[in-house]
This record gives C-alpha cells, structure tokens and sequence, in this order.
C-alpha cells in the first residue's frame, strides 16, 4: 500500500514538472448571423462564466481577458503568460489569445510565443469559442 502511494506521488510530481507542449496557433474567426450585441453580451457571459476577468476596449464590441500566468516548473521556474481578445463587432466572432514566456537563461525576460501557444490556451480558446456561440444561440 505504501509503495502504490509512492508511485502515485511520484508520478503526480512528474507531470506537474512536464513542461507543457507547445502547439500551432490559430486566432479565432466566424462570421455568425448573430448581431454584434447578441455576441458581445454572451461573451462577456461566457468569460465570467469561466472566471475570466474582462476589461472593456475603448473598441466598441471588444473585450479583452486580465492576463493569466501559469507557472509550467518551478526549478526552474518557467511560466507563461496569457490572455483573450473577443471581438463581435459585425457579426463576427474573433477570439486572439497574446502570449509571453520566459526561458530557462532568462526567467525574469518574458518573450512572445511566437506562432505556437500552450495547449491548454489552445484549449481555453476552443472551449470559449463553443461557449459564447451556444449562449449567444440561447439570447438570439
């Protein structure tokens, strides 16, 4: 019994140190028969829903998310930083996650992730996306 929870434990430490995979990144964007206030009214739903923080654009229409940090190890410590940018002006449903991370030669220095994203954003972004068009089909 013990030597199971041994495993166990040592199994848990090791995916939590597992750096996460890096995926291609593809934005966000449909064209819906929704009208843009429909679509902006179940996204801000959908982000507060999913414990999103928003923070209203001086872009009509536009929501962006309070950036996220995940720490992917602690020795050393790596971590990435995310966050959503929603779009419904139009009928058009537009969701860009930003992303930064740090390096194991510069933990302090935090750089663009390029064309590629965290699978768990690419995740998010997925789930978001079903999310606010199921509402907007419940409002509409």
């Amino acid at each position: 019994m013990q030597r199971g929870r041994l495993v166990l434990l040592a199994s848990l430490l090791a995916f939590g140190c597992a750096s996460e995979s890096m995926l291609a990144y593809s934005p966000v964007k449909e064209k819906t028969k929704l009208s843009e206030d429909v679509l902006f009214t179940a996204t801000r739903r959908s982000l507060d829903a999913n414990r999103f923080i928003a923070i209203e654009s001086s872009d009509p229409f536009t929501l962006t998310t309070r950036e996220k940090e995940v720490f992917i190890s602690s020795v050393p410590r790596l971590a990435y930083r995310y966050a959503f940018i929603v779009t419904t002006q139009g009928g058009t449903l537009s969701i860009r996650a930003s992303c930064v991370q740090n390096s194991a030669m510069s933990r302090e220095k935090y750089e663009d992730c390029g064309e590629q994203r965290p699978e768990r954003v690419i995740r998010e972004q997925k789930a978001l996306h079903a999310d606010i068009l199921k509402r907007a089909r419940q409002l509409n």
